[in-house]
């Protein structure tokens, strides 16, 4: 440091020697107008993404370097970030960037980095053929897994449109969704099916019957074949005669039962030429069984199996006679 001596004295004194005096320039902060940004794809089960590469802003973006200075800073390259996500998203981290000037300190530079969803690019359906008849399990059972260009395999939801199940003439549109729809997305993978589903047929018969009563045990007849539970129990039987509805009787004789179909969309009964039928009919015969002894005392005795309606085959009668009551008969038949 110099000294001069002013005013209107100054002659009558010497001037004093430059004395040295140490000076401490402090660093000027600089800091940024902008932040930098990085990528990544959601990765399932990772919650640290290394090294990702921090694309910088200009320079343009800092605030505090003198105009002079501005054109002599260099940020350079290769600057990486790493940060913790465990969703894809948007999160935040930090990186020290080198300006290339002593005479500044840089403030870290916040990184904003983007977590991107999973593009799918393929889906791969369980079944080849989507043609199914109404009542097939399978059909409600159709699963789908989605893959992304790496082959890394994803879980779908598979979800079925109002009505399905039902037969119809037009398709169904199935279509599978990512089960993680927060991290995964479709991408270019084509996630619809079109579904058929036919009507069933059902081969059904109604054959005739013939029992031996006792006036107590009832006895039916019904459609035999092949059925859903609630498809049987959809099927009405009527007294043919009577127009009555019929489940089962104890009387002795015969009766035609009539069997009324149900009529759906779904379904179809064929008998066993393969025609279709929605009517069936079929007799229900009880007999009952009458022992007699009949003649006075020294005349042939008659032991009878009747039945109501005639003579039944079902019967089968075995008869033991006492000695002394076989050497009194003379005669014997059986009807």
């Amino acid at each position: 440091v110099t000294f001069k001596l002013t005013g209107a004295d100054a002659g009558k004194y010497e001037t004093p020697a430059p004395v040295r005096i140490p000076v401490v320039i402090e660093k000027k902060t600089v800091t940024w107008t902008a932040n930098g940004t990085a990528s990544t794809t959601y990765a399932a089960g990772t919650t640290l993404y290394e090294n990702l590469a921090v694309t910088l802003p200009g320079t343009d973006k800092l605030d505090g370097v003198l105009a002079s200075d501005l054109a002599g800073i260099t940020l350079g390259s290769g600057y990486t970030v790493s940060v913790n996500a465990s969703a894809a998203g948007t999160v935040t981290g930090q990186v020290l960037v080198d300006i290339g000037n002593d005479n500044y300190v840089l403030e870290p530079l916040t990184v904003d980095v983007t977590v991107g969803k999973v593009q799918l690019t393929n889906i791969v359906w369980s079944v080849d053929d989507f043609s199914f008849i109404y009542g097939d399990a399978a059909a409600f059972a159709i699963t789908a897994t989605g893959y992304d260009a790496d082959g890394n395999p994803y879980q779908m939801v598979v979800n079925y449109p109002a009505g399905y199940g039902n037969a119809n003439a037009n398709a169904y549109l199935i279509t599978a969704v990512p089960a993680d729809a927060a991290n995964v997305e479709l991408g270019t993978a084509l996630n619809s099916k079109e579904v058929h589903i036919s009507p069933a047929s059902f081969v059904v018969s109604m054959k005739d019957a013939t029992y031996l009563g006792d006036g107590t045990s009832t006895f039916t007849v019904g459609v035999e074949g092949e059925l859903p539970a609630a498809v049987r129990d959809m099927i009405t039987y009527t007294n043919k005669a009577t127009g009555h509805v019929f489940t089962s009787t104890a009387a002795y004789g015969k009766i035609t039962v009539v069997a009324t179909l149900p009529v759906s969309g779904n379904f179809y009964f064929v008998d066993a030429t393969g025609a279709r039928v929605n009517k069936l009919e079929a007799t229900l015969c009880i007999n009952k069984s009458v022992i007699a002894s009949t003649g006075p005392e020294g005349d042939a005795y008659n032991i009878i199996v009747v039945g109501e309606d005639g003579f039944s085959a079902d019967i089968v009668a075995n008869l033991s006679i006492p000695e002394s009551l076989g050497r009194a008969i003379r005669g014997f038949r059986i009807h």
